[in-house]
């Protein structure tokens, strides 16, 4: 029997949503502290009750060598000393063994820089490397070890378990579609396989990938309501429309089975469900068009 108390050695990277996903050598601030309060009882007595106040959470510091890259300087530039509209960033600590596995994650939320730090340098013939640090302020962190379930590489597109995901409403292929404008049956394609839940039901990135579209189909010019594109590593796209929370941005980084919105009825829909469209092209683009292949091929395979 394994015993799972010793220490081991670990690695860990810092994801930051359009920023950077990076090894650092240092991480402090991953902390939560509730404030007591006492209050004194009347009378004769000496006892003292004790309540529960408001929850705070440290500044993150963030230590990294020198490299040519300088977005964390550059967002820390523009957010503090140009004044300009403060951009807030979600973000993910992510501890690895040393074969590169992910065994626990920690989420940061609603982040954005505070201080930065350059090097010490002093000229002398040591070893010592040049370090920056940034502090990042955010509203919260939360423990993140329970991706939805992922069968060779593919994640169940709703809920937490692949059962989640057996109503299946419509699939690709010719169906009889609801039109809007007239309000009649006619038989139409159908680009992609729909999957109904019950609003606010999560959704999840089938396979990993980087977030190459988020929009917000406000006019209808596809029916999608707010919608996501993944762009996979092989070049193939998956799509996730009719969305009532998107909670991922353009060029995040997503795992299989990572939480990337919640089901809602956006866009031309008659009730709440997943819309899950597929592009198997392999050529980095997403096509909306009837030429779009069928999500099945993706979800019920093993993952090539």
């Amino acid at each position: 029997m394994s015993d799972d108390s010793k220490l081991r050695a670990y690695l860990f990277t810092v994801e930051i949503d359009g920023i950077e996903t990076a090894r650092f050598q240092k991480c402090e601030g991953l902390e939560a502290e509730t404030y007591v309060y006492e209050v004194e009882e009347g009378g004769l007595n000496h006892n003292t009750r004790k309540f529960r106040g408001r929850t705070r959470f440290p500044n993150l510091i963030l230590e990294k060598g020198i490299t040519e890259n300088d977005s964390l300087f550059n967002w820390f530039k523009e957010t503090c000393l140009e004044n300009k509209k403060l951009e807030r960033k979600n973000g993910s600590v992510a501890l690895k063994d040393t074969e590169g596995n992910e065994v626990k994650r920690w989420n940061f939320f609603r982040a954005f820089p505070c201080r930065w730090i350059g090097p010490k340098l002093v000229t002398n013939l040591g070893s010592d490397f040049a370090v920056e640090r940034i502090g990042i302020a955010h509203e919260g962190v939360e423990v993140d070890n329970d991706l939805a379930e992922v069968s060779y590489g593919i994640a169940t597109p709703v809920g937490k378990t692949w059962n989640d995901a057996q109503y299946v409403t419509s699939v690709w292929g010719k169906r009889n579609s609801f039109i809007v404008d007239n309000g009649e049956k006619t038989l139409s394609g159908h680009n992609g396989m729909d999957f109904a839940a019950p609003q606010g039901t999560r959704i999840n990135a089938v396979k990993s990938g980087t977030v190459s579209k988020v929009e917000n189909d406000e006019k209808n010019i596809h029916g999608y309501g707010k919608y996501i594109v993944i762009t996979h590593e092989d070049g193939t796209s998956t799509l996730y429309a009719h969305q009532s929370k998107i909670i991922v941005y353009e060029g995040e980084t997503v795992e299989a089975g990572e939480k990337i919105g919640e089901v809602g009825k956006t866009g031309k829909v008659t009730g709440p469900h997943l819309h899950l469209g597929y592009d198997g092209n392999k050529n980095g683009k997403f096509t909306n068009s009837e030429q779009l292949d069928d999500p099945a091929k993706l979800l019920y395979s093993d993952g090539n």
